[in-house]
């Protein structure tokens, strides 16, 4: 169940919302922190006026990440006072913001996605059906829609956006002529982040009948060719299929399982994406998804406790990313508080799922989700994943799943 909230409340949390979404992971907004903090400050000062009190499970939290960032500080030579100071804020901010939209927080999630996706799949079917237009967009509307933080966007091989879409001119486009749908994300592998997830809250959380949202969400997500989201999406449909009761709708389940996976197995790019990860799977050739976890465990190796390696250490090409969210968290955070950093996210999801009269069981699917998506994505510090991270430990439970 959700809280109510009036009309004035409602629309604070629209707005914080499509900012939330925007700044963590729109293209254009690419990992500009100074368009973040201003959001926090924003929600500090809403918070403020509220009079909001925080629960105990919060500053536990922060007590915890705070030792965290002073024995990084006193145990790492390059490691500076400022870098204290802008993670407390990173934290603290998405608490803030959490603590405005947490009591609608599935509802209008779905709500916002979902007209994210109507806009995107209109424009890149458009783009598809009339070539010129797509011509137009890029080179007459994309020069005044230039990422805020350019450089790191061309770093790491950003496309060239009009604000409400991205067009990534990279990877698969060359290779085999295939458009990629983006929508406003920096990169199709978020924007199938964020539709995963909403098709989990629709199908599992809400329990909705809405045909048309899971099958634009569908849709979308199959548009965004994207392999990890890809087994997202098998996985949810498995899930679907098998916790139906008609044994009929287990077997075509089944059956279309088989015929999807031979069906994308034989798709060129998909070859293509796999050759390309495997040829550079290797420590320090940190440009795909299996060396980003191969450099991962050498950094954690190397610094188990505190966490804190830094990828400029192991990398050996300035392409380099650490692709894969899962391990990232012990490099963030080293091995003892990444643990407890993801037995706090399982509780805080826990109480947000059953406060929607759903069981564990349900909470434990979402974390295996977010964990499927973790392989190719580094979710766990995006600001929308660290929000959702509170949110649940704001929400309230009681016996019978209520709110």
């Amino acid at each position: 169940m959700e809280y109510g909230i009036n009309r004035y409340e409602r629309c604070i949390n629209y707005i914080y919302f499509i900012l939330l979404i925007a700044f963590s992971s729109f293209e254009y907004f690419f990992r500009e922190e100074v368009t973040f903090f201003a959001i926090s400050l924003g929600a500090f000062i809403y918070c403020l006026k509220r009079k909001y009190t925080t629960p105990i499970s919060v500053y536990i939290c922060f007590g915890v990440f705070s030792l965290c960032y002073i024995m990084q500080y006193l145990g790492i030579d390059s490691y500076k006072i400022t870098s204290i100071i802008s993670r407390s804020i990173y934290l603290w901010g998405s608490y803030f913001i959490a603590r405005i939209i947490y009591k609608r927080f599935v509802s209008v999630y779905l709500e916002v996605i979902y007209w994210i996706s109507l806009v995107s799949i209109i424009i890149y079917l458009a783009c598809i059906i009339f070539p010129a237009l797509k011509d137009f967009l890029m080179d007459q509307v994309a020069p005044y829609c230039v990422s805020l933080n350019v450089e790191s966007a061309v770093q790491r091989g950003g496309g060239i956006n009009i604000l409400i879409y991205n067009f990534q001119t990279r990877n698969l486009l060359d290779s085999v002529g295939l458009m990629r749908n983006c929508g406003p994300f920096w990169e199709p592998g978020m924007y199938a982040v964020f539709l995963s997830v909403g098709l989990f809250f629709n199908l599992f959380v809400l329990r909705s009948k809405r045909t048309y949202f899971n099958l634009l969400l569908g849709l979308s997500l199959l548009t965004t060719l994207s392999t990890g989201g890809y087994i997202a999406a098998t996985f949810i449909f498995m899930l679907y299929v098998f916790t139906r009761n008609r044994l009929w709708l287990k077997f075509v389940g089944v059956l279309l399982f088989i015929v999807s996976l031979n069906f994308i197995s034989d798709l060129d790019f998909v070859g293509i994406k796999i050759s390309n990860q495997l040829s550079s799977a290797e420590v320090g050739n940190d440009i795909s998804r299996f060396s980003a976890i191969l450099t991962q465990l050498e950094m954690i190796k190397d610094a188990p406790l505190i966490g804190g390696a830094s990828i400029n250490d192991y990398v050996d090409t300035e392409e380099a990313t650490l692709a894969s969210g899962f391990f990232f968290v012990f490099i963030q955070y080293g091995i003892p508080i990444g643990l407890f950093f993801y037995f706090i996210l399982f509780k805080s999801l826990k109480r947000l799922i059953i406060s929607y009269d759903r069981s564990t069981s349900v909470a434990l699917l979402f974390i295996c989700l977010l964990l499927i998506l973790s392989i190719s994505q580094t979710i766990f510090s995006n600001s929308f994943f660290l929000v959702l991270l509170f949110v649940g430990l704001l929400r309230k439970t009681y016996k019978n799943g209520t709110v």
